[in-house]
């Protein structure tokens, strides 16, 4: 068939195999260096993001532990301050019940008072012992699961928790959140 056809029409038809061949290659060599191009930036899109959502949580969490040890500072000038036990433990207990309320993401939180004080002999007088440790030390302990908060029995073994821990170890009045 090749021999029938003129010159022109043969010399037509290579050049036209050729520019096909090179369109072809034209359209893989862009095609490839557009996806890296387009996965660096999006690498880089990606990596801008995280670090501004980094910064946005970063702010947050910074504002809730300020509001804790805010919290904590004035609970404890309270209590060290308060010789004669003004302050009912209804109220502590409701400080720490609120301290997991407001916080979605703390799931227990407790109110640590160490060694002798008016707190710890009301709690004997009144023969209650939840808010007694093993260790014969005042603190209150709650717990959340779903929505409900429930104060849960004060014992050593909660000791698992680094904050509560530190706190009974040093013998610090402690205020905080743990989870």
């Amino acid at each position: 068939m090749n021999e029938k056809l003129q010159l022109g029409t043969k010399l037509i038809m290579v050049v036209s195999s050729v520019v096909v061949l090179v369109m072809i290659a034209l359209t893989i060599i862009i095609s490839t260096k557009l996806t890296v191009a387009l996965q660096d930036e999006a690498h880089k899109l990606l990596q801008t993001e995280s670090v501004r959502l980094a910064n946005r949580v970063q702010g947050a969490v910074g504002q809730t532990f300020a509001v804790l040890e805010s919290a904590g500072s004035v609970m404890a000038l309270i209590v060290v301050n308060d010789r004669e036990g003004n302050i009912d433990q209804k109220i502590l207990l409701e400080s720490v019940e609120r301290l997991l309320r407001t916080n979605q993401y703390a799931r227990f939180a407790y109110f640590y008072v160490p060694g002798d004080n008016v707190y710890l002999r009301r709690v004997a007088y009144l023969q209650n012992t939840d808010y007694l440790l093993d260790s014969g030390e005042f603190m209150i302990f709650a717990h959340r699961e779903n929505n409900d908060v429930a104060v849960v029995k004060a014992e050593d073994n909660l000791k698992q928790f680094n904050s509560l821990h530190n706190a009974i170890s040093n013998k610090v009045l402690s205020m905080g959140r743990v989870g």
